[in-house]
């Protein structure tokens, strides 16, 4: 059987293809063997992958401290997989294991690829047959979500910005529109995605490509400020932008991956002189602020409770899904347009 999976090396998109034997091959006797009907990448993390400024791949994490020392990884130059969401169905299971088997359709962390071999712990969930696949794979983004609620700790009605609107954005969007009677401010440049941030159900869009909308926001529409800012833009001028949205002892939630801070970032003016208290939020690091009552699965079961409740659709999310033949140009275009807010992609 040949496996067609989508890596990159030097900054280019391609695919491995390898030759395996289920049967025959022993590393696989132990690993679940997925048929893929599903898989999704998390384009924005994997930009980093790409363009080979990934600091955890370049440098060695000290793993008490968390510092990043000057230190290289021995694989650091080494193809590395892209895409990190699958739902496939298990056609090889190892023996002696009851909780998954043979025909079950699940949800898995692994990258994209026509198969799939896991371990037991790869494995998120079965999926269950009256909710869509495509809900399944806004798991990781909701996970993220739900931290960056929790880390927050918004009170019953604050106002809340939600700044940079990919998936994380718009899944936080439409939890908070279940969870708080506050208004809901949702920001970006691109104006598709405030349409869909609309339509979730956002109070109020602020598109920050036209000049001076955000002045206009804090200076005629609301001089208190909100009480929360989330910002999930992975910029500096995303963090500036939630920073003045915030009210005096206001909150803003880092909730993504900065590039390095450089002259740009404004720590002086709206920061310095409304006390704003920057929290920084990632939903996997453990042990949590709020361990041992709150731990990694806990926030995993929230998720799953709230993908197989009828009460959330994230059908925004995932408007479509393209053939995996297909990957290595959609990719490549979607890097430089950014249009599609969770690439997915369709195995045969």
């Amino acid at each position: 059987m040949i496996n067609k999976k989508l890596f990159t090396k030097n900054k280019k998109i391609f695919f491995l293809k390898e030759n395996f034997l289920l049967k025959k091959d022993l590393s696989l006797k132990n690993k679940f063997c997925t048929k893929n009907i599903l898989s999704s990448c998390k384009h924005g993390t994997e930009k980093w992958i790409i363009n080979q400024k990934a600091h955890w791949i370049n440098n060695k994490r000290d793993k008490v401290s968390n510092f990043f020392t000057s230190k290289k990884h021995e694989n650091f130059n080494n193809a590395q997989p892209l895409g990190n969401m699958i739902v496939g169905k298990i056609i090889s299971s190892p023996k002696g294991v009851s909780r998954f088997k043979n025909g079950d359709i699940v949800l898995a962390y692994a990258g994209a690829a026509d198969y799939s071999f896991l371990n037991f712990e790869d494995i998120i969930c079965k999926v269950k047959k009256d909710v869509p696949y495509e809900k399944y794979l806004c798991f990781d983004p909701l996970v993220f979500a739900i931290g960056a609620l929790r880390d927050s700790k918004f009170k019953y009605g604050d106002n809340v910005g939600i700044v940079g609107l990919g998936a994380i954005g718009l899944i936080t969007l439409s939890i908070f529109k279940k969870q708080s009677l506050g208004k809901i401010v949702a920001v970006d440049l691109d104006r598709s995605r405030l349409s869909i941030a609309k339509k979730i159900g956002a109070d109020l869009t602020l598109d920050v490509s036209k000049k001076k909308e955000i002045e206009h926001f804090r200076t005629k529409l609301d001089k208190v400020g909100l009480d929360v800012v989330f910002d999930f833009s992975g910029s500096v001028s995303g963090l500036n932008t939630a920073i003045s949205l915030c009210k005096y002892n206001g909150k803003v939630v880092a909730g993504s991956m900065y590039n390095e801070a450089n002259s740009d970032l404004k720590l002086g003016k709206e920061f310095h002189w409304n006390n704003i208290k920057i929290i920084s939020s990632r939903a996997v690091n453990e042990p949590y602020s709020d361990y041992p009552s709150w731990n990694k699965n806990r926030i995993f079961n929230i998720a799953l409770k709230i993908i197989n409740s009828k009460n959330y659709q994230f059908k925004k999310i995932i408007l479509k899904k393209f053939l995996f033949k297909d990957a290595i140009k959609l990719y490549k275009k979607n890097i430089k347009n950014n249009k599609i807010l969770k690439l997915t992609f369709l195995h045969r």
